[in-house]
């Protein structure tokens, strides 16, 4: 996971081995990381809808990472 919170600076966010929970995808949606316990909508690196019109980041288990855009 990586993001570009100040310019050109590349912050990098390896799996921590909490989880294996890496992605998930369905007709809906799909998410990138997600928390230790499953739940699939409180701490996910990355939501995205189905048709790119919403989505969200949260900090989560499986990177460790902050949130990554500024839609949460």
């Amino acid at each position: 996971m990586f993001t570009f919170h100040d310019g050109d600076d590349l912050e990098v966010y390896g799996t921590t081995g909490n989880n294996q929970n890496y992605w998930l995808t369905d007709d809906d949606f799909f998410i990138v990381g997600g928390a230790t316990d499953g739940r699939l909508g409180g701490r996910s690196a990355i939501i995205i809808s189905d048709c790119f019109t919403s989505g969200s980041s949260s900090k989560c288990d499986t990177y460790d990472n902050e949130i990554l855009c500024g839609v949460n």
